[in-house]
């Protein structure tokens, strides 16, 4: 399994504007046949899902689960065009700024065979007029790329999908492992001496988290964690 962060926190703010928008990343998730993937590279074994709690986790959420894996291209430029990312002469949509559309996807070759998958993403994600390149770079330089918040998009492996209330990385910006909000996991830690403030959705479920540390009461920590998954 393989879990793709793009950087909410990016240092281009016409891409961070971008990232942002929650119909693009829903856009790029419908994008992608994940059935494909499973058949070419995994035999058949896996099914489409997000990183989400497992059905054997008593947080398991079939919403999160399964939301967005449907492969629908039409819906996916439904939503790009409804963003006003308009496509250039060469198919690849425009950004704001007249600029082409392209980033990159950072990848290390520790585990599973997520350089395959990210190419098979990339080669899905050009059909609907988004172009990224794959980069697979060593696994020292993905970390320092990761804390300097110098990344496009870069591909770990999601979080425990059983018990979440030691490592909700995929849930919210929780540590340099939330792959979508480093600096604001950064922020969070740091008591604002580092990284960067994050929107107020996440700064709930941090408050959140703050005080699941400080909770003693087991179903109360349950409600907790199904909070945060919830925002």
């Amino acid at each position: 399994p393989a879990s793709i962060g793009l950087n909410l926190s990016h240092k281009d703010p016409v891409l961070k504007e971008i990232f942002n928008e929650k119909d693009f990343r829903v856009a790029l998730s419908h994008a992608i046949n994940r059935q494909e993937i499973i058949d070419v590279l995994y035999v058949g074994d896996g099914e489409p899902r997000q990183s989400a709690p497992l059905a054997e986790s008593p947080y398991f959420n079939e919403q999160l689960a399964y939301q967005y894996t449907e492969y629908d291209v039409d819906k996916a430029n439904q939503l790009l065009d409804g963003l006003g990312l308009e496509r250039g002469e060469d198919g690849i949509r425009l950004r704001p700024d007249g600029e082409p559309l392209s980033f990159t996807i950072d990848v290390i070759a520790a585990f599973e065979p997520w350089a395959d998958i990210m190419e098979l993403v990339s080669s899905y994600w050009r059909e609907v007029g988004i172009d990224t390149n794959v980069k697979v770079i060593e696994r020292s330089l993905f970390y320092e790329r990761k804390a300097a918040y110098e990344y496009d998009a870069i591909v770990w492996t999601g979080a425990d999908g059983i018990a979440l209330v030691m490592d909700p990385r995929s849930y919210m910006p929780f540590s340099d492992e939330s792959l979508f909000g480093v600096a604001w996991a950064d922020w969070w830690r740091s008591d604002g001496a580092q990284g960067e403030e994050p929107p107020e959705a996440a700064k709930l479920q941090q408050a959140l988290y703050d005080e699941l540390q400080v909770t003693v009461d087991p179903a109360r920590q349950d409600e907790i964690i199904n909070e945060i998954m919830d925002i």
